[in-house]
């Protein structure tokens, strides 16, 4: 029973990575995904950039999918939140819970490397278009997300501001029902009741 314990308790660990980096600066055509013990080598068959860049910003705040070919087989990698699930010719390899916002690390990769990445987009999938356009268009696609994080967070903000404003409204009146009323805790039942912080959670 403790062997079966101790076989399950290092496969969660072994799921638990700290990640900054998960694409390699492109080369020749090739890049290196690369998570915890896992690594696939991604071939410039799929547009990378424009296909990570695209899915995160239809998907956003969603679980997603990005097929990458590896020549000759496809790696999809589903990412639900901070739980990344790696497939190789549609073979479950690995999971793992990173540490950090999996869709930013995609976007430092992409922008730290930005010309780099362009050339790869300009050189197998230039669809006429010339370096500098495509490096705007990346550039805008990480534009986007950006703005659609600072959405999300300011909707976070409004958000915990309005439940911060609805539990002190509940604890004013209830205060002070108890001090001019001389209302007890049990003979509530009109009163507004704080929300819990699981209830909190759970919005």
């Amino acid at each position: 029973m403790n062997e079966t314990v101790d076989k399950y308790l290092q496969e969660y660990l072994d799921r638990q990575v700290n990640v900054d980096s998960v694409l390699s600066r492109p080369k020749n055509g090739w890049t290196t995904f690369r998570i915890g013990k896992t690594e696939f080598k991604l071939s410039y068959m799929t547009d990378l950039p424009v296909c990570w860049l695209d899915t995160m910003i239809r998907d956003f705040g969603e679980p997603y999918v990005v097929s990458c070919d590896c020549e000759p087989w496809m790696m999809d990698c589903i990412v639900n939140s901070n739980n990344i699930h790696i497939f190789y010719n549609d073979r479950y390899v690995a999971s793992y819970v990173i540490d950090k916002d999996f869709t930013r690390i995609i976007m430092k990769d992409i922008a730290d490397e930005h010309d780099a990445w362009a050339e790869w987009s300009h050189d197998s999938w230039t669809d006429g278009r010339d370096i500098t356009e495509i490096k705007e268009d990346l550039q805008s696609k990480l534009d986007k997300l950006e703005s659609l994080y600072e959405e999300r967070d300011r909707q976070r903000e409004e958000r915990r501001k309005e439940i911060e404003e609805y539990n002190l409204r509940c604890w004013s009146e209830k205060a002070e029902d108890e001090e001019i009323l001389g209302i007890d805790d049990e003979d509530y039942e009109d009163v507004l009741e704080p929300l819990t912080e699981e209830e909190i959670r759970s919005i």
